[in-house]
């Protein structure tokens, strides 16, 4: 069969027949089943090639009979309306998966460690986890540009509909605190406004208010990024600008990135958006090639030391404790980098695929609802107990996930749990 897309769903062999067969490196099997398949997404129709007309007769003369052959020679996908089962059937990047769920770890790490120093200003394991938090966001933004750099194309309606589905998200959230808050003095579409400027119910939706201006330029960026060296151009010329920020702090005594709302420092952003673009340019295959066991190992070390590295800068060089200043550093751009082909790059164990899966289809949603479940341990537990400012991040993440995993199963609601 002129066929190597191994993400289709085949049709099955006609009533009665009982072959099952695997035809060579793509594992496309022909299963017993009834006929036709009537619940799938897409219905191929092959098209044989010379070469592959030794087809068992049974299976091939009712297949012809019944989907028509392209003069093309490729298989051509006829959509249907189970979409869901197609999703399911799909080869997934498992470890894209994995980063996303690294990447919501860390930012409740962020956000839950804080207490633990932030008024004493003391190096302890609060300090330790909140600076190991840093390269969440990096992660978030890199694999999203991973994902959308790594396609052939990008029109605007895809990018359009993107937004919408970003917006009617920070609406219905927002909404929904206004209404169970009561705040019916505070005009809505100022809190919703709010929350994409790091303020109002969800300070963290500013990474919306980026991912949105960084979406509407996406079509036009994709177009000058047409090669592996532009994307060096590019990515050089925004890392010189990180430099400038660095010497400036480092002149200052201070981050001068506070005069800039984090949504708007795009120059950072788009560097880590472009990051992962570039890595997507790689097969994976020769990813790991080129990245070597000791990069791992080296990445890895970096890792855990840097925390040590940003509490002493903060301290003594920025004077802020605030971990949303490092972003420009070139230490935590090369340990981002690191950690994302590292990551990229395990060979995960198939028993873990199902776990990694079902915890990262619900970071998003970690990710809007984390900080109201922060407020439940304020609130009804505080920090009085022995071993709370460890147990807070511990609690917030799986009370969150519990939430999440539950919401999920609410038609409507899960569709603005997830993006």
């Amino acid at each position: 069969l002129g066929m190597a897309d191994s993400t289709v769903l085949y049709p099955s062999l006609p009533q009665g027949s009982s072959d099952y067969r695997v035809y060579d490196k793509n594992y496309f099997r022909i299963c017993s089943d009834v006929w036709p398949v009537t619940t799938c997404k897409t219905i191929p129709t092959f098209h044989p090639y010379p070469e592959c007309t030794c087809v068992f007769g049974a299976w091939w003369d009712h297949l012809s009979d019944r989907y028509p052959i392209s003069e093309s020679g490729r298989c051509e996908r006829i959509k249907t309306d189970n979409r869901e089962k197609l999703e399911m059937k799909k080869i997934r990047n498992i470890d894209i998966d994995f980063i996303k769920v690294i990447a919501c770890i860390g930012v409740v790490l962020l956000h839950t460690t804080m207490p633990g120093f932030k008024e004493t200003r003391i190096w302890n394991y609060s300090s330790y986890l909140y600076y190991l938090g840093t390269y969440s966001i990096p992660l978030f933004f890199m694999v999203n540009g991973y994902l959308l750099l790594g396609k052939s194309e990008i029109k605007y309606s895809y990018i359009l509909e993107k937004v919408k589905w970003i917006l009617i998200t920070v609406c219905s959230w927002n909404l929904i605190i206004w209404l169970l808050k009561r705040d019916f003095t505070a005009n809505p579409v100022k809190k919703i406004a709010a929350s994409l400027i790091q303020k109002g119910y969800f300070f963290q939706f500013w990474f919306f208010g980026s991912l949105i201006l960084i979406y509407l330029c996406l079509p036009i960026l994709k177009k000058i990024l047409h090669s592996k060296r532009s994307y060096l151009y590019i990515l050089s010329l925004l890392v010189v600008i990180g430099l400038i920020f660095e010497l400036v702090n480092f002149l200052l005594q201070m981050p001068v990135q506070t005069y800039v709302i984090q949504t708007f420092r795009l120059w950072t952003w788009f560097f880590y958006y472009i990051l992962g673009g570039l890595v997507a340019q790689f097969e994976i295959d020769n990813l790991k090639y080129i990245f070597k066991g000791w990069m791992k190992v080296v990445s890895m070390l970096l890792l855990l030391i840097s925390p040590m590295i940003l509490f002493f800068m903060a301290k003594t060089i920025y004077h802020n404790l605030f971990a949303e200043y490092f972003y420009d550093i070139l230490l935590v751009k090369v340990i981002s980098l690191g950690l994302f082909l590292t990551l990229l790059t395990l060979t995960i164990d198939s028993n873990k695929y199902k776990i990694i899966y079902f915890l990262s289809v619900q970071t998003m949603g970690v990710f809007i609802i984390h900080t109201y479940v922060m407020q439940i341990w304020q609130k009804f537990i505080g920090f009085n107990i022995v071993g709370a400012y460890l147990f807070f991040p511990i609690f917030t993440l799986i009370i969150s996930f519990i939430i999440i995993m539950i919401l999920m199963k609410i038609p409507y609601i899960n569709r603005i749990v997830k993006l």
